[in-house]
Order: C-alpha cells, then structure tokens, then sequence
C-alpha cells in the first residue's frame, strides 16, 4: 500500500478506510484486490425450508413455496413414464407410451402417414394405432377386401347370384321374378290356354291345352268298331253327322265307337245275341254267331226258320242280318 509523503495531501483515502467503506464481506479481499458486485438479497439462503427465495427488483427478496423440480413436476406428457437423473435434482428423463414422441412426449406419431387405407378409406389417426372407415363395397382392417355381397345367399328358389361392387345381381330360375327372385310369376296372365282351357298358375308355367289328345290312338273300339273323336269339330252340323248340335269344348273330351252289325256296347265289346228274339220256328234250336244266328230244324221242318215242314231229316238253316231271305 501506498503511503503518502509527508507535507503532501494525499485525497484517497486509506486502503483500511476504502476496505471499511465498501462492507464487512470486503474485508476478506486481499489487498491490492478490485471488490466484486453487490452479493444478492438470497444469497445467504434467508427462507425457511420447504420455501423458496425469490430476489426482488429493489434489492430485497421475498419468500414462496418451493416449485416442483425434476419428475415432481410431472414433465412427461400422455402418460409417459419419468425417470430422475442424478445428480441434478431438476434432471430427468421420459419414456414414451407408444405412438407419442419427443423430449416430453409430446408429440403424437401420425400412424396415418404412411396411407395404410386401400381404395379411397378415410383414415383416423388414434393413439398408437390408425383406424380405416372403408367406402361401401369393401372391408378388412385396412380395407383391402371387396365385400362379397353374395356371401349371404339373398337369391331365393335357386336362383343365381352374381357379386357387383357394393351390390349384386340375381339371375333367377324359370317362374320366378324379383331382385332377389322372391316372386312367383304368374304365367296365367298371358291367358296361354287355347281350346277353352283353364289356366292355373303352377311354378314355371305349365301344359298350354294346345294339343289334341288322340283318344282313339289305343284303339279303344273292339270287333272292328270305327273311333270317333269328340274333339274333331268335322263331326259335327251336317246331314251325316256322327255329334249333334254344335262344336263345344266343353263337350270335346272322349271318344264314340261306330259299331259293325252284330256287336253293341261304348266300345263295341258287346256280341249282340240275335237268338233273343227266338227267330227260329217249330221247335228249332237257334245258335247264335257273329251279326247273325243259325236254326237247327226239328225232324220234318225246313226253311229259313224252320216254318216249312218236309216229313223227313233234320235241316240247318244259317241266317246273316242282311241277307236276302229265300223264297218258297
């Protein structure tokens, strides 16, 4: 330290006057040493514990509670897990759930970015995962599959399906009608029956009553009978008409047998019995045979019905409807 001289003034004060100016911490300096700024108003830890001191603008402090540092003031976000880091108090370190990201984990990953949805889906991003919402026609997680309309059957009475994008088409069996084959066509509305037929709606139409039926195709009548058909409208008006009256459908069905001489009957089964009438005379007997009949005479009588007696013999006189009868 410098001393002044004698008979001169020196206007600095002493360097132990300066020291004592300047506070009691400036004591500690060393001599010859430049003193520091002003300590602050916290620096010598005023507050009580579990408090905390805050320095004001003019030079004083104020005491508050003590801010949360570290994992006490829960950094980590959408439920990351905070680890501490030592030494430092206010270290730490978050572990991210997935689907989040960042020092804080505060940013959520966008599953959507890669454009996982197929065929125009929207996709939604959620946490750690992405949802498609599929356009109508398709399906699967990210709306890969095309949706097979004809998976549940909607075809009905065997008809068959065809698969369309978000629709289908059915092709149905004769008979039936519809978009989904459900109804039974009614095939009477075209009145299809001709010949005064009556029409009944089965499934898939039915007989249209357009054929004849050939009722003497069996050959119904016996013994050489002639088969008329009811349903031949030649055979009726006319002089030589084998029907009366006129032409009817609804008198058309079934058959009439023209029979040969000798033989009666629907069908001309029956042999008509010529003896019935007992022609033969005088005690003869009469054989009956086909469309005629046959006089066995007794002794001593002749002739077509054994009227004419000859005194001798036995004669047979054979008789066919239709032949001229012998004279005398």
């Amino acid at each position: 330290m410098a001393l002044a001289r004698p008979g001169t003034w020196d206007p600095r004060p002493p360097a132990p006057l300066l020291l004592l100016l300047l506070g009691g911490s400036a004591l500690s300096l060393p001599v010859g040493t430049a003193p520091s700024d002003p300590p602050a108003a916290c620096a010598s830890d005023p507050c009580a514990p579990g408090t905390e001191c805050q320095a004001t603008e003019n030079g004083g402090y104020t005491c508050g509670p003590l801010e949360p540092r570290g994992c006490a003031s829960q950094p980590c976000h959408h439920g990351a897990l905070c680890v501490p880091q030592a030494p430092d108090p206010s270290g730490f370190r978050c572990y991210c759930v997935p689907g989040f990201q960042g020092p804080r984990c505060e940013l959520d990953i966008d599953e959507c970015a890669s454009r996982p949805c197929h065929h125009g889906a929207t996709c939604h991003n959620l946490a750690d995962r992405y949802e498609c919402h599929c356009p109508l026609g398709y399906a699967g997680v990210t709306c890969e599959a095309e949706v097979d309309e004809c998976a549940s059957a909607p075809c009905l009475h065997g008809g068959s399906c065809l698969d369309g994008l978000d629709s289908y088409r059915c092709v149905c069996a004769p008979g039936f009608g519809g978009a989904s084959c459900q109804l039974d066509l009614d095939e009477c509305q075209s009145q299809p029956c001709v010949h005064g037929g009556v029409c009944h709606d089965l499934v898939n139409g039915g007989e249209q009553c357009e054929v004849d039926e050939d009722e003497c195709a069996a050959g119904p009548c016996q013994h050489g009978g002639q088969c008329l058909q009811r349903s031949d409208p030649t055979l009726y008006g006319g002089i030589q008409a084998a029907f009366p009256g006129a032409f009817s459908f609804r008198h058309a069905a079934g058959f009439l047998c023209r029979c040969p001489l000798g033989f009666e009957g629907d069908d001309c089964s029956v042999d008509v019995d010529e003896c019935a009438s007992r022609p033969c005379l005088s005690g003869g007997l009469c054989q009956d045979l086909p469309n005629g009949f046959q006089c066995h005479c007794s002794d001593g009588y002749t002739g077509a019905w054994g009227a004419v007696g000859t005194g001798a013999g036995q004669g047979q006189i054979r008789w066919t409807w239709g032949e001229k009868i012998p004279s005398g």
